[in-house]
């Protein structure tokens, strides 16, 4: 079974890189140490650009000594400087240089629904000025429900917390997103209404 990805992201000088290994998930934080390329005056140099003309390597110990260098020369015409300076992409170029073959049943997608307070007129997500009142949330075929008033599930694959105000729910629900963090996220009406609320936006950095 391969390793393959699931997110991938620049944080400072490191990667950060979340997947499967052999069926495992697993958490890395890579400290990337960025190679780019200038020209050389080497006729034998081991690295060409695509019209055949020498370079060198330039290794540098962080992704922000990469970037300090190419901007003390981005405005000298006749010194050009060759590689990626993209570096999450340069990255997953040197892990993953194959085609990645992902196993869809191990990644974790979640769905999540949330409901406001419409007392004051339809809510705006980008304000969030309203009461969350209620929040479900299916993950791993379960669905899990947070709200204010007695209910009693019908089925065994519904679970339902009653909470007597907003912070208990949303202590409640970050409590269960926290154990076993969704590799995608999805829900009811992302795409319009709910485009506020964003899957970086949820968990942790």
């Amino acid at each position: 079974m391969s390793k393959f990805y699931t997110n991938a992201l620049e944080y400072g000088n490191n990667i950060l890189v979340r997947g499967y290994d052999r069926g495992r998930p697993f958490e890395e934080k890579i400290p990337y140490t960025p190679t780019m390329y200038v020209q050389s005056k080497r006729p034998d140099a081991e690295w060409k650009d695509i019209r055949g003309n020498s370079l060198d390597p330039v290794d540098f110990l962080s992704m922000r000594e990469a970037k300090d260098f190419i901007k003390q020369y981005e405005d000298i015409s006749n010194f050009k400087i060759y590689g990626m300076p993209r570096f999450l992409y340069a990255y997953l170029n040197d892990e993953y240089p194959k085609e990645i073959a992902y196993d869809r049943d191990l990644i974790n997608v979640a769905y999540i629904d949330i409901e406001v307070s419409s007392e004051n007129g339809f809510p705006s997500a980008d304000v969030a000025s309203q009461e969350i009142t209620a929040i479900a949330l299916k993950k791993n075929g379960m669905f899990y429900v947070w709200g204010y008033f007695d209910y009693v599930p019908s089925r065994s694959d519904v679970y339902y917390y009653q909470c007597n105000n907003e912070k208990e729910l949303l202590t409640k629900f970050l409590s269960e997103w926290s154990d076993g963090y969704p590799d995608i996220v999805t829900g009811w009406n992302v795409t319009f209404f709910d485009r506020g609320v964003r899957a970086g936006q949820i968990g942790r950095q």
